[in-house]
């Protein structure tokens, strides 16, 4: 089978409703002001429609303008997040869910790990604060 790598991207729904994307028969579920990784081809395609959406709730006479489309855009792309090599036949339908559900499975460990690690991090400097503050009141 051929190598297809997925660019991985952030898509955040800036709308204050929910959001739905179709690709391949599925549906894809982004909670208003929810953050989610797909591969790069799925977000630049709900963006499209996400910004529709807005716009015409905003009832703009030029949906098609780059004034009033590009700053949306920029709120909803996130960076390219992973680079990851999967063996598929099509990518599209049921296989692309199943990838799009792991590959937001590993995310999320990733933004678990981070924040544990900040956690950790701040730990450790208010003890070295405390232990600072301590040496000081033994002076």
């Amino acid at each position: 089978m051929p190598e297809i790598r997925y660019d991985l991207q952030n898509f955040t729904n800036i709308d204050d409703e929910d959001f739905v994307g179709k690709w391949g028969g599925e549906e894809y579920v982004v909670k208003a002001g929810e953050t989610k990784a797909f591969p790069s081809f799925l977000v630049k395609h709900f963006a499209k429609h996400l910004i529709d959406r807005i716009l015409i709730k905003r009832k703009a006479q030029n949906y098609a303008d780059p004034s009033l489309r590009e700053p949306l855009e920029k709120q909803i792309l996130g960076e390219v997040i992973l680079e990851k090599p999967e063996e598929v036949k099509k990518p599209e339908g049921k296989v692309v869910k199943e990838k799009i559900e792991e590959t937001q499975k590993e995310f999320e460990e990733l933004e678990k790990k981070k924040q544990e690690e900040i956690r950790a991090k701040r730990i450790e400097a208010l003890k070295k604060a405390r232990e600072a503050k301590k040496s000081k009141s033994k002076k």
